[in-house]
């Protein structure tokens, strides 16, 4: 696409030497020329040029004059003043003024670089105030969302203390209950049984919310000290005995860590423990069995869960580990699942220098945990 000139020059000739210059130069160009105020206005206005090259002197208007006017109306194109000998004085005056570069008539051999330059100046300042708006956009935008995350901290914080409270008394007030039993009727039992099962979901449910929301606010800061995990990981089992046995499910769990005890964070391991355990039994097929067991090898405590149940597809494995994420599998007797605990389990994970890693296969799924002793 031609480059559209606009010339403000009175001479003719020097006008034609200009033209001559930048042809000779290779610029792929389409020129008006002007010299009166007027017509230089009206250019402006309907010629739209693409660079602007400015005597210095012409009856009754100048460089200066034009240069304002060009500012004004076309503030994009460059503004070039081509003239005869000027003092080094006013040459800097013209550049502070806005205009973009001079050169003068006699070397007119530089004149194809400076409009270049010029061009692409221009580009640079456009693309750099672009990216000024998109900054001051973006830190608008973070400012407000950082008070957007300040009230999710405020809201968090009410609900970990009130909502808490509100269910650690509903469980209190059914495990009374639950010790006198005698009392009440078949049916009575069993709506006692299911407002437990239901205090114990939402205790989870807050549970993962605000350990999620820690480690959103990057509070994750693991708190080491010695811990047998094979104890650990027996005594979370036994406490989802009750679960399995409803399903006919089995677990198993085999021991391999002895009386070994590693470094590690204790709530951080229990949350991961429990996480991957629940899991494997709210998926696992009716009367089949989970296995669970703890490894020691050399320097190295494994953690493994696997079960029998619906296989994870492959094309779903990349983001397995994602917040709020629900697989095309579903847990098989209707239990609920938030989408939430296989990605606490990674951060926690990664938080303890550990990895995890899951094989779905043949209707068997294994999950990997992996500590460094």
């Amino acid at each position: 696409m031609d480059l559209k000139i606009l010339l403000l020059e009175d001479v003719q000739s020097d006008a034609d030497l200009i033209i001559r210059q930048l042809s000779r130069d290779n610029l792929s160009f389409t020129t008006e020329r002007v010299d009166t105020r007027d017509e230089f206005t009206n250019a402006l206005r309907h010629f739209k040029p693409d660079v602007i090259l400015s005597d210095h002197s012409l009856p009754q208007f100048n460089s200066m004059a034009a240069l304002e006017l060009a500012k004004r109306s076309t503030p994009d194109a460059p503004f070039i003043l081509v003239t005869g000998a000027v003092s080094e004085e006013f040459a800097v005056n013209c550049i502070k003024s806005g205009a973009d570069d001079y050169i003068l008539k006699s070397n007119l051999t530089r004149l194809s670089s400076a409009i270049k330059g010029s061009l692409q100046k221009r580009q640079l300042a456009t693309e750099n105030n672009i990216i000024r708006a998109l900054n001051t956009e973006i830190e608008k935008k973070n400012s407000e969302l950082h008070l957007m995350n300040q009230e999710k901290d405020r809201f968090m914080g009410i609900v970990s203390h009130d909502l808490q409270n509100h269910i650690s008394s509903m469980m209190l007030t059914l495990s009374l209950l639950g010790k006198n039993m005698e009392g009440l009727t078949p049916k009575q039992n069993d709506y006692a049984k299911r407002m437990n099962r239901s205090a114990i979901n939402m205790q989870k449910l807050l549970s993962d919310f605000l350990t999620v929301n820690r480690i959103q606010n990057g509070i994750i800061t693991p708190v080491y000290s010695l811990v047998n995990m094979g104890n650990m990981v027996q005594e979370i089992t036994e406490g989802y005995e009750f679960m399995a046995k409803r399903k006919g499910i089995e677990i198993n769990f085999d021991n391999k860590c002895e009386e070994s005890f590693f470094r590690t964070d204790m709530s951080y391991l229990s949350i991961i423990i429990d996480n991957l355990i629940s899991n494997a039994v709210k998926y696992s097929a009716r009367d089949e069995t989970v296995s669970v067991k703890t490894v020691k090898e050399a320097k190295k405590y494994k953690l493994v869960v696997k079960n029998k149940g619906i296989t994870i597809p492959e094309d779903q494995m990349p983001k397995m580990f994602g917040r709020f994420q629900k697989l095309g599998t579903s847990p098989t007797a209707g239990e609920p699942s938030n989408g939430l605990g296989l990605s606490i389990v990674k951060d926690l994970v990664d938080a303890l220098n550990g990895t995890i890693e899951c094989i779905s296969s043949e209707e068997h799924t294994t999950f990997t945990v992996t500590f460094n002793a």
